[in-house]
């Protein structure tokens, strides 16, 4: 075995990421376990696949009570279900950015109906007491951050997600 297939094989596996991870992918699950090595602080890790490839995604603890509500908290239960990347969010205090997952209800991911950038706005509007120019603001910092990743309506969703409840 060659020491680049040594490295990767030992490097922590194929982990989903803010870098290859656009939101509405849909990891199936197949192995839930509790890492308690990889980090300082233990983290709960999905194995699966996404379009028939194996990956991984280490959850959050925000992660995990968002996948609660849809999953419910037998992770054994878990297994042959679906979660959903809704976006990515911003980690405060570390300046790093993670994904946003949620369960998909062990279907197919629901498909969002379209929307655009103003009435994604105007829900945000609606659900806060933020004024427009400030959530124009919100959204161009993360169109910005997310470079060529995601689109506008994707990033507008993003704030709207981490700013307003599911209704």
């Amino acid at each position: 075995m060659s020491i680049v297939d040594t490295y990767l094989e030992n490097a922590g596996g194929n982990f989903l990421s803010v870098k290859n991870c656009p939101s509405g992918t849909v990891l199936t699950i197949s192995k839930v376990f509790l890492d308690e090595e990889t980090f300082d602080k233990p983290g709960i890790v999905c194995e699966g696949t996404v379009d028939g490839e194996e990956t991984s995604a280490r959850l959050s603890a925000s992660n995990v009570k968002r996948i609660v509500e849809t999953l419910g908290s037998d992770d054994k239960k878990w297994i042959g279900k679906q979660i959903q990347c809704l976006g990515h969010m911003d980690y405060p205090g570390l300046g790093k950015k993670g994904l946003l997952w949620g369960g998909a209800g062990g279907t197919a991911a629901p498909v969002a109906p379209v929307e655009t950038v103003q009435s994604i706005i105007v829900k945000i509007k609606k659900g806060t007491d933020l004024k427009v120019k400030e959530i124009k603001a919100l959204i161009d910092k993360e169109v910005k951050e997310a470079d060529t990743l995601l689109d506008e309506i994707s990033c507008a969703q993003i704030v709207a997600a981490s700013l307003l409840k599911e209704e």
